[in-house]
Formats: C-alpha cells, sequence, structure tokens
C-alpha cells in the first residue's frame, strides 16, 4: 500500500509543484486519507529535484535544523506530528521563530488535518487543501494499473480520487473491494458526526455528483426556505467532497455507501423520510433538469421510478457525458428485467455508447443515438418528438446512400424544420423549460456536424446562432447537462475559423481549454479547430508527427483535410500530395460514401494543380463531387495550372459570387483569378492589393496550394518566418 500510495502522490506532484512555484511559505493541509505529507514531498521533489530540498518531522529534535537546511538546499519540508502533544499557540509561535522571513527558499509545511491552520494563520502565501491534493483522470496515465485500467471509472466512482480511497481500491480492484470498504469505514467513523449534523452534507451523501444548483433546489424544499447555492457550495468544500470523476462535487461512492448504512442505523425514521423527499422530488420537480433527476434516481437506486421517469425523457441521454455513459452502463447492468422496460432499452444505449456502436460514417452520432433513444420513448402523436423522428426518419434514409444532393436536401429540410418550430415557440411564447432546449442543442449539435460534413457553411452558421441563443437561456443550469458546453464551444470555434471569424474561434476556444479538462471524445474537433488557425510557424516546424484519421470516424474527412494542409507547409506539396492518395485508398475501404471525401479530395487536385500535373487534376476533379462553389474555386486552379487564364478567372469570379463560400474556401478562388490576371496583364498594383487585403495569415495551409505568383506576393506580405516553411518556397 506505501508504494501505491507513493504513486499516487508522485502522479500529482508535477501539478503541486507547479502551484508551489515561486512562494516563500505553503501550507498543504487535509485529513491524513489525502496522504498530505507524501503530496507536498512530491510537489517538491518536482519542483527542486531529490537533492533540492531537506525534510524534517516537528515537533522533535529536528528542530535545530531548519535553518542550515535551508540555506544549505534552499527548500524545506516540515511535516507537523499531530500524534505528538502539542500546545497549538507555542507551535505556531516556534514556526515563526523557525522560519525567518530574510531566508531564501520555498517553506512548505504539511499538517494531516483539513483547518488546522484556519484559525492561526502563519503568513502563508498558498494553502494546498484537499480539493487539490486528489488524483485528476489525466493523472491516471502516470500509475501502472495493470488490470484495474478497464475498471478506472469504477476506481475514481469508488475513490473520489482521494488517494487512501484509491491505493485500497487499487489493492483488490472490483472483485475484491475488502480493503477499499475498510477504509472506507475507518473514514466515515472520523466524518459521520459532521455528515449527521449537516442538512447539505446529508443530501450530498444520498445524490451522489449533481450540481451545486440543483442541490440547492433539492435542499430548499426540503427546507421549506429558499436555499442558496452559495450556500450549497460553502458546505461542499468539507474534505468528504471532491470532483472528481466529475468535474461537480460529491461525496466517493465507497465513502458515501458506509456513510448511508451508517445514517440509517443512527436515524432510521429521518433517513427514510428523506429518501422518499428525494425520489418524489426526482418523480416530480419538473424545474429539477431531467439528466440531474436520472443521476438522482440512480444513486438511489430507484429503479421503478427511474424507469418512469425514462418512459418520456430518455431522448436527454443523447447529452450524458462520455463518463456518466460508462458509469451508467455498469450500474444499469443487473436492473434490467423485462419489466423495467423503458430502463432496459435505456441501459442497451448507454451500453452501445460505451462501446462504440452507434458511430457511423456520414452521419452525425448525435442524430444516429436519438433514433436509437425514440425508439424506446413514449410519444404522443404530432408532439414535437413525434416531428422529430418523423424528419430523423427521413434524413437517416438518406445519409448512407451515395447520393450528396438527397443529403444537402434533407439537410435543407432539417433546417427549415428547427426554423420553423422556432417561429412557432416564439408565436406562442411557451417558455420552453431548459431540458427541451438542452435537447434543442444537442439536435443543433448534429446539424451543425452535418453541415460542415456537407461543407453547407451556411446551415453551419445558422445552427450556430440558434446554439448561441439556446445557451443563454439555460443560463446557469448548463452544467447539468453533460458535455454540452465543450461540444458547442468546439463547434462554434471550427465553425467560426472556417467562416473567416479568427476573433470568435480563439474567443471559443479560450473558453473550452480553460475548463482545464480533456474531452478525448472531442479530441478531433479540439484538433481541427486549432489547425483551421494555423499560424505560429515555430509550433508547426516543432510538430513532426504524422496523423492517420481513421476512415471511419465521422468526421474524418474534415479531420485529413487539416492533416494534408499541415503537411503541404511542414513538407511540402508532392510529400502532401502522396499522404492525400495514400488516405483516400485506404478510406475507399470504408462505409463512407466516395462524395464523403470531397474535402481531401479537394486539396488532392490543388495540391496536383501545384504541382503542374494539371490533366490529373481534371481527371480527379471531374469523376468527383465537391459542394456547389467550392468546385469553381478548385476548378479554376486547375485552370491556371493547364494555362487557361481567362477560363480561370471566369471560374474564380463565378465561386466568389457565392455567397456561402467560407473564408477558407475564398482564398483558392482569389489566388486563381489574380494569378490569371498577372499572367495576362503583368504585376500590378491593383493585383498586389488584391492579394494583400486577404487574411492569409489566418490559413497559411491554403497558401501552400497556391500559384507560385501569388504565393510569392503572399510571403513577401508576411512576416520573415514563414520562409522557413518548405511548403510556402518555389
Amino acid at each position: 500500500m506505501n508504494a501505491v500510495a507513493r504513486l499516487i502522490a508522485e502522479a500529482i506532484g508535477p501539478r503541486i509543484g507547479g502551484l508551489m512555484q515561486g512562494r516563500r511559505l505553503v501550507v498543504v493541509q487535509a485529513p491524513r486519507q489525502y496522504n498530505p505529507a507524501l503530496a507536498a514531498e512530491a510537489g517538491l521533489r518536482h519542483l527542486s529535484g531529490d537533492e533540492g530540498f531537506g525534510k524534517v518531522v516537528l515537533p522533535g529534535p529536528d528542530a535545530d535544523q531548519v535553518i542550515p537546511i535551508l540555506v544549505a538546499r534552499k527548500n524545506l519540508l516540515i511535516e507537523l506530528d499531530l500524534e505528538q502533544p502539542v500546545i497549538l499557540a507555542d507551535q505556531y509561535s516556534s514556526l515563526e521563530e523557525l522560519i525567518p522571513p530574510t531566508v531564501p527558499g520555498t517553506v512548505v509545511i504539511a499538517v494531516p488535518h483539513h483547518n488546522y491552520f484556519e484559525d492561526f494563520p502563519v503568513g502563508q502565501d498558498l494553502t494546498i487543501d484537499s480539493r487539490d491534493l486528489v488524483i485528476r483522470v489525466d493523472e491516471c496515465d502516470h500509475l501502472n494499473l495493470n488490470n484495474c485500467r478497464e475498471s478506472l471509472q469504477w476506481l475514481l466512482q469508488e475513490s473520489g480520487g482521494v488517494p487512501e480511497l484509491l491505493a485500497a481500491a487499487l489493492a483488490g480492484g472490483p472483485e475484491a473491494p475488502g480493503e477499499l470498504l475498510a477504509a472506507a469505514s475507518r473514514w466515515a467513523e472520523e466524518c459521520i458526526e459532521a455528515v449527521e449534523a449537516n442538512e447539505i452534507l446529508q443530501l450530498a451523501t444520498w445524490a451522489g455528483w449533481i450540481q451545486p444548483r440543483s442541490l440547492a433546489r433539492i435542499a430548499g424544499g426540503l427546507a421549506g426556505r429558499r436555499v442558496s447555492e452559495a450556500e450549497v457550495n460553502r458546505e461542499l468544500t468539507a474534505p468528504a467532497v471532491t470532483v472528481v470523476p466529475y468535474p461537480v462535487p460529491g461525496i466517493p461512492r465507497a465513502l458515501s455507501t458506509v456513510l448511508r448504512a451508517k445514517l440509517e442505523l443512527r436515524d432510521p425514521e429521518g433517513t427514510a423520510h428523506l429518501r422518499r423527499h428525494l425520489v418524489r422530488l426526482a418523480a416530480e420537480d419538473r424545474e429539477l433538469p431531467a439528466l440531474e433527476r436520472v443521476r438522482l434516481l440512480t444513486s438511489l437506486r430507484e429503479w421503478g421510478a427511474l424507469d418512469e421517469l425514462l418512459a418520456t425523457r430518455m431522448h436527454l441521454l443523447i447529452l450524458l457525458s462520455k463518463d456518466q455513459v460508462a458509469s451508467y452502463a455498469t450500474e444499469w447492468a443487473d436492473h434490467t428485467s423485462g419489466r423495467l422496460r423503458h430502463l432496459e432499452h435505456a441501459h442497451r444505449y448507454v451500453a452501445g455508447m460505451a462501446d462504440g456502436v452507434f458511430a457511423q460514417p456520414d452521419t452525425p452520432q448525435e442524430w444516429v443515438e436519438l433514433a436509437f433513444l425514440l425508439r424506446g420513448l413514449e410519444i404522443s402523436e404530432g408532439s414535437f418528438m413525434d416531428k422529430v423522428r418523423s424528419w430523423l426518419e427521413r434524413v437517416l434514409t438518406v445519409t448512407k446512400l451515395n447520393d450528396a444532393e438527397s443529403a444537402l436536401g434533407r439537410l435543407d429540410e432539417a433546417m427549415a424544420f428547427f426554423r420553423g418550430e422556432a417561429a412557432r415557440v416564439r408565436a406562442e411564447d411557451t417558455g420552453p423549460s431548459t431540458d427541451a432546449l438542452a435537447f434543442a442543442a444537442g439536435l443543433l449539435i448534429g446539424l451543425a456536424d452535418a453541415a460542415l460534413l456537407m461543407g453547407a457553411f451556411h446551415h453551419a452558421l445558422s445552427a450556430g446562432r440558434f446554439l448561441n441563443q439556446v445557451l443563454r437561456v439555460i443560463g446557469d443550469d448548463l452544467p447539468a447537462y453533460g458535455d454540452l458546453l465543450p461540444a458547442v464551444e468546439l463547434r462554434q470555434a471550427l465553425i467560426s475559423a472556417k467562416t473567416g471569424l479568427p476573433v470568435v474561434a480563439e474567443k471559443w476556444l479560450t473558453a473550452y481549454e480553460a475548463q482545464g479538462v480533456t474531452f478525448t471524445h472531442l479530441a478531433d474537433f479540439h484538433a481541427m479547430a486549432s489547425r483551421a488557425m494555423i499560424g505560429d510557424v515555430n509550433e508547426l516546424l516543432a510538430d513532426v508527427r504524422i496523423r492517420v484519421p481513421d476512415p471511419e470516424d465521422v468526421m474524418a474527412p474534415q479531420s485529413a483535410e487539416s492533416e494534408a494542409l499541415r503537411m503541404a507547409l511542414v513538407y511540402g506539396p508532392k510529400v502532401a500530395a502522396d499522404w492525400v492518395r495514400a488516405t483516400l485508398n485506404r478510406a475507399a475501404w470504408s462505409a463512407r460514401g466516395k462524395w464523403g471525401w470531397w474535402p481531401l479530395t479537394a486539396v488532392l487536385v490543388l495540391l496536383e494543380a501545384r504541382i503542374g500535373r494539371a490533366d490529373e487534376a481534371r481527371a480527379l476533379l471531374e469523376s468527383s463531387w465537391l459542394p456547389e462553389s467550392y468546385d469553381l474555386a478548385v476548378a479554376a486552379n486547375v485552370e491556371y495550372a493547364a494555362g487557361n487564364h481567362a477560363a480561370a478567372e471566369g471560374l474564380a469570379d463565378q465561386a466568389l459570387a457565392h455567397v456561402e463560400l467560407p473564408q477558407s474556401w475564398r482564398f483558392y478562388a482569389v489566388a486563381a483569378k489574380w494569378g490569371s490576371v498577372i499572367a495576362r496583364d503583368g504585376m500590378s498594383p491593383e493585383a498586389q492589393a488584391a492579394i494583400g487585403r486577404e487574411p492569409w495569415r489566418l490559413n497559411l495551409g491554403a497558401v501552400a496550394l497556391t500559384p507560385d505568383v501569388v504565393r510569392e506576393l503572399i510571403v513577401a506580405g508576411l512576416d520573415g518566418s514563414v520562409e522557413e516553411l518548405p511548403g510556402l518556397g518555389s
């Protein structure tokens, strides 16, 4: 166990060391379950190396070593031993005398107590507490999980990331949780009095991981008075509450299980009353977001009530976070009898999601998932959900066909449906619930994805505007809807970047990254949005990885397009063209229709044209489908490469006349037009001005695909660092 505890401390050490950086006096205080001394030592080791700090235990004979250690080693760890009889006032006085302000280095005081220094501060400029000492999901990569890797979700739910509980869970795994139960029981003995005396902590014990805003609503209903979110947040700073594995506070499941049993023994009548209140609230309170009601009933293990709720709210499961999907796939597995048919259908959904069975090329995954969920939902004829089911069935019957025009028609129909429903709601002034709005946002994400797949950026922008309106109305309830916010942020960033709105795109990207959470299922969108604004030359040259997209991923063609543009910059057009051909050859074996690969096909046509292989470029273009206006911009470059400058200029003008042509593809039409003008009339101030006013720096990848004479002008107008990129040379 000690070795595992040290391994956990080393996993969080870099983050703790980063917090300590540049501080003079740091206090690390948390209950012993968080191993504060081990974490402090790991943080100092990361900060200054094994030889860069010393360690003393106080009270004890080491007190006279403090100054020599500080002078010799700069940094010092003081571990307070609370097992020794200590008079607090004397202890603090001695600490102040031990650490003169003139001595250099960082001093870290570690104490196994959650608020030891609250009433007797020692002048610290940083306090690290239990909230900092839990291990986070991304830090688990540093652990040697062995056979427990498949059980990571279970490990983090049971332990809440608390080091002592996690070490105990790792010792036996799900099959032998004896040590975990023992560790949780020891902690429960220490905190049961505090939990029993605190209504908010009691609720948290039963409610599982739900938003503080929802917990305040529940607490208010129980207390018969308004309970503010701020009041709840104050109580949820207790050391028994963590934010792992979810970004909301909750008590580790192993600890809450023991606490529940103790509460039932100590006050069976009061506990039964509380449970009845929670079940009734989850079943009847429509102001409480439906996914919070699902979490609450799952935590209470009230399967019948959960089945009734899912009968009318199952469609909202498309908004679950991936962590919640994995959790419910396990938690619901043993409670899906034929009698609970809605819960059984919902479990098939989350189990399928966990196994990736709903991912289909050519089709937004949100729509495929929803089509499955609607088959288990009780739907009234003529209702909004009935309308959704009808158009969704039509959409899904054509997106698998090799017929791009039919798919575009269905996309137009979907957009018209949303506009009509939005107009109806405004006219009726019905004030839809946050559940309805969040569900609409999930559908709009699918619509935005479909628009991106088809190159229909006018629809993507419309979906983005609808999403902005929806998010504003949902407001403070947004965190209750899984990964909805980060999913929207990345779509908005990508759409904005592709349509020439870099400031807006950067705003959305910054908001997403500020959450400090890695959403692995959104990694492709994050990468595409980031690469759509390629501009840092040093970053480009330093990134030598060659990414090979999975052809079966929904956004694989768009991801491959981003990678092809990066390769054209970093390795030059010939290498990039070879990579694109190989990728398209692999794609031919995927389930996606050939037309779905139009972004990568278009890039290959442009690469062939730049290399000077006009005949090959024309043959490829003539055998491929591209969205309207895109094909004109690409054809203009093919005609330029063939020396047909008048034809190239005419095609480019036609492309630029299309208002739907996004900025990221407008570049190609501008390059072909003015390259043709220069070839015919020679260089002129007008041509230089026309080329110079385009925001080329926003998409250096597009520059790598432009004709030589235009590219030379563009590069001359940018800063000198871009000349280092092989794809921007002759």
